[in-house]
Order: C-alpha cells, then structure tokens, then sequence
C-alpha cells in the first residue's frame, strides 16, 4: 500500500507541476514531483485534523485523491474536448549518455541504493527522533489525530522536539498509515529528488562528466550522506532550500514566472519542515528584491513579498495558530537582542568557523569552494551566478545572528543546530562550483578534446 502512497504523492506534485506550466524536461517533471506532492499532502493531513476528521489511511488517501482530480480537472476536460495530451517518453535522451556518464551514474546510483536501504530496514535510531518526530507520528496513528494523548498525559515529560515544525512527523503518519513498518523511506525519495535536480541542472550547463563528479561530490559528504537515511527535519529542511535555490537562481537568470513559484512553493515547505527558515525566508526575499532592482525588473517587485508572504503562512499555521491554540504550548523566550556580549560572539564564530573547515564531516568541499570561488572573482570576475554566492554568505551570517540569540547552551547550538543547518549551505557550495566561469572554461576544454 505504501507503493500506492509514493505513486499519489508523485502524481500530486506532477499535478502542481501542470498547472504551474511545467512539461518540457521528464527529469525535472520527477525530481520535482514528490517534494512538491508530499509537501502538499502533509497540508491536507493538517486540514483533517483542523477538522477532526479522523487520521487513517482512508481519509488521507480520499483528501488526497479529490485535490489530485482537481488538479488535473482542466487535462481531463482538454480530453473530454478531443484535444491530445501530449506526454514525452521519460527516456527520450538516454541514447546521449555516453558509458563514461553511465560509469558515474552507477556509482552514484550504488550509493543511494545503501541510503534506501537503510532507511527501510532500519528502525528510526536518532534520539531527537525517538522522542520527537517518530514518537508523536507513532502516538497520531494509533489515536487518529495529530493532537493524540502524549500532548496531554505526557505534556509535562516532553522535551521542545513533538512541538517542532510538522513536516517530518507528518511526512511519517502519511507512511506508517499504509503499514510500512518504519515508516522513513519518504526520507529516501527526498535525497532522490535532490540529486535528480542537482544532476540534471548541472548537466545542461556543463560536461556530463562533470556533472556527475559534482553530483558524486555531494552524496559522498560524510555527515550529510549519514543523514539520508538517519530521520531528522535537518535534511528534509535542506532539500527544500536547496532546490528552491535552483530555481530562484533560474528565476533569476531567465526571467520566466514558472520558476518563481515553484520556488517560493518549496521554500514555504521548507519553513513547514523547520520554523527557523522563516529568517532565512526573509533574507532570500531581500537579496531577491536587490536582484530585482539591479535588473531593472519592475513588473517583478511585488515577488519578494510574495515570496516571503507564502513562508510566513505557512510559519504561522503552526507557530502563530496550531502550538498555542490548540496544542496550548508557549515557549519561554529563548532569545535575547544586542551584541553585548562580544566573548559569547568570538567563541560562536570560533566554533562555526571550526564546524565549516571540519574535514572530518564534509571532506574538501569547503577549500575547494573557496579555491573555485577566488578564481571564479579575481581572474574571471564572473557574476553570472552571484546570487548563490550572497546567498551563503548570508545563511552563515544568518546563523551567526540567529545562534548568538538563541538563549541555549552555545555549545550544543554550534555542535547540533549549526552542523546540521549547513545542510543548507554543501550542496549550494558544489552549485556554486558547477555554475563557475572556471567549471564552464573546463567543461568547454573536455568538450573540445572529445571533438578532435
């Protein structure tokens, strides 16, 4: 039955897809299919329980499939009016890879088949997980509500985790409903996702081969390959971000509306998966407007707003409505305002900056990014993808802000959130790489020496 759930969440997100006027690449259709499907059937399972609709897999399925006919209503009529509905086979080009390309992609491939596997033999293990995130989907499947009983007979023993934003949790419901017995292989098909974007974006820019060690790159990180398959918002969060990038940076570049929204779209996912991106939100849609203006794109200056308005929804759904109406739960303040305090302020930066250059976790991406990057500034000065470029510097200052704030043990704040939040930041990193004047100079050589 979960295979039928996948196959839903899918045709979902295709759906979306159609009526945003998304068609021209199969890829990109199925990259960008079950974040967008599984995103937006999180929010119907929070409709249901608005209205005390009991949580099984009837009712999510039923909700599920009545806005998936309404989102193909217009191709059914199209039909019904003797018009063709065109679909493209999905493995037109597949004749253009050359067995180089099919090498890298096998082992790409092996890699993720060891994640998903993982993820769907293995029990949930991480801690934050077990009294978080698994504990309240676990609790919601067998009381059919979202508001089960461990938030009123065990509200005094829980940690800040159940209260966290609800995608992840949700994410688990909709896939322990049909019985799949862990639950997190929707954890898998995200990584799928990202790395079907990644790739193919990439490749449409430069060299296959490159592509595919860029893509390599990124999967073989070491603590963020860890956590395709350990369940935690972290990764779910950074997908969103990451592939919302992409295509804000396309947005960006070219000018076409589809773009944005899709955007706009899979950062407010993001934001539904961990409350915190609602800064980042912000900061994006200020770099968004600076691009605006620097391009003289006036009939887009209302973008920024939009952009940020569907994050902030989507923020106080849970943070504004659902925590304190339903669920009762008032924080305490966790933060505080100034930077008096200039000791806390060097040792945050001190062990960032120690978090950042850790081979140990993420490998030589990060020399490698500032090696490409110096080249990329000083002996091409190149701006084509500036965008991405501010857009991690102002993640990391983000984070310098946001943790000197944050009214928790600093330590644990560098050691755990910061680790984790740079999910967010590698596979921008490699993007960045990818998208370089010196990447595109290489690829151009390869090119060359392939032709004589």
């Amino acid at each position: 039955m979960y295979f039928l759930t996948l196959l839903l969440h899918y045709t979902i997100g295709y759906g979306i897809l159609k009526r945003l006027g998304f068609g021209e690449r199969c890829w990109e259709i199925i990259g960008l299919a079950f974040p967008l499907g599984l995103g937006s059937a999180t929010l119907l399972l929070f409709l249901l329980e608005i209205f005390s609709i009991p949580l099984t897999f009837a009712s999510t399925t039923l909700l599920s499939s009545v806005f998936l006919m309404l989102l193909f209503l217009p191709e059914i009529l199209r039909i019904h009016q003797k018009k063709t509905w065109k679909i493209k086979p999905p493995f037109a080009s597949m004749k253009h890879i050359s067995l180089t390309e099919w090498l890298m992609l096998g082992i790409i491939a092996a890699l993720f088949f060891i994640s998903a596997w993982r993820c769907f033999y293995f029990p949930v293990k991480t801690y934050d997980s077990i009294v978080g995130i698994d504990l309240v989907a676990k609790y919601a499947v067998e009381d059919e509500q979202f508001k089960s009983r461990i938030f009123s007979e065990l509200g005094t023993e829980l940690s800040t985790q159940p209260y966290y934003a609800p995608f992840a949790a949700m994410s688990q419901i909709l896939y322990l409903l049909p019985g799949l017995r862990f639950g997190k292989i929707w954890l898998s098909v995200m990584f799928l996702s990202l790395l079907i974007i990644f790739y193919g974006t990439l490749r449409k820019d430069i060299h296959p081969v490159l592509a595919g060690a860029l893509t390599l790159a990124l999967i073989s990180i070491p603590e963020m390959y860890a956590y395709t398959y350990l369940l935690q918002t972290d990764f779910a969060n950074a997908v969103f971000v990451c592939i919302s990038l992409i295509y804000l940076y396309h947005f960006i570049r070219k000018g076409d509306v589809k773009y944005f929204w899709v955007s706009a779209l899979l950062f407010g996912l993001a934001t539904w998966t961990r409350s915190e991106t609602i800064s980042f939100a912000g900061l994006t849609s200020l770099l968004l407007l600076v691009f605006l203006l620097r391009q003289k794109r006036a009939r887009y200056y209302l973008f920024p707003i939009i952009f940020f308005g569907i994050n902030f929804m989507l923020f106080g759904m849970w943070n504004l409505y659902f925590l304190p109406i339903e669920l009762g739960y008032s924080p305490e303040s966790y933060f505080k305002v100034g930077f008096w305090d200039f000791e806390r302020l060097d040792r945050l930066w001190g062990g960032m900056i120690e978090i950042l250059t850790s081979s140990r976790h993420w490998g030589y991406i990060p020399y490698i990014f500032l090696a490409v990057c110096a080249a990329n500034l000083i002996l091409f000065r190149d701006q084509n993808n500036l965008f991405i470029l501010l857009w991690i510097v102002f993640l990391f200052l983000g984070f310098v802000v946001l943790l000197y704030h944050l009214q928790l043990h600093l330590d644990a704040n560098i050691k755990f959130t910061f680790r984790r939040g740079t999910f967010k930041l590698w596979p921008m990193m490699i993007f960045y790489i990818g998208t370089s004047e010196l990447l595109h100079r290489f690829s151009n050589r390869i090119t060359e020496w392939e032709k004589k």
